[in-house]
């Protein structure tokens, strides 16, 4: 139920300086079910199906799993929260976590988006960041689940 009290002129500073901009929601799966449709639509009413140009897919961020839902739960929840937004703005949204919740929580789905100069290479110098070909502007996008054309389309749209 939490909500950024200044994401709209956070959004509208963004858009009117010629950025991308992009949204997402910190999940916190729970019992029923149901409250994974509740919080679509929560998320969706603070902002909007993000249908614009230069907008980036909107982010479903599961990585905590503090009400103990099974895996098979917490898979159902997911999907839950997934099949609600889309008919309500039209998009797939990405989904962010990380790979040890991947694997231990959510039972091995295999979608990730990193960015790797703050998170998996944030210890290791420019230089040799430099050196490996990461860039500080680099993001890595792992597919596992989805289907790979919604992906293609929704990166060209940002890009517009």
């Amino acid at each position: 139920s939490y909500k950024n009290p200044y994401y709209a002129g956070d959004i509208a500073g963004a858009r009117a300086a010629g950025l991308v901009v992009g949204a997402y929601h910190f999940a916190r799966p729970a019992k029923p079910l149901s409250t994974a449709k509740d919080q679509a639509r929560y998320f969706v009413a603070t902002t909007g199906k993000m249908r614009t140009t230069k907008t980036l897919p909107p982010v479903l961020d599961i990585e905590t799993n503090d009400r103990k839902l099974s895996k098979t739960d917490l898979a159902k929840w997911a999907k839950t929260f997934l099949a609600e937004f889309k008919p309500l703005t039209g998009r797939t949204p990405m989904i962010y976590s990380y790979d040890s919740f991947l694997r231990n929580s959510l039972g091995n789905t295999t979608t990730t988006l990193s960015h790797p100069a703050t998170t998996s290479h944030r210890y290791v110098s420019a230089g040799e960041r430099k050196r490996q070909g990461i860039t500080d502007g680099l993001i890595r996008l792992s597919v596992g689940i989805e289907n790979i054309a919604l992906i293609q389309e929704e990166i060209r749209r940002v890009m517009v």
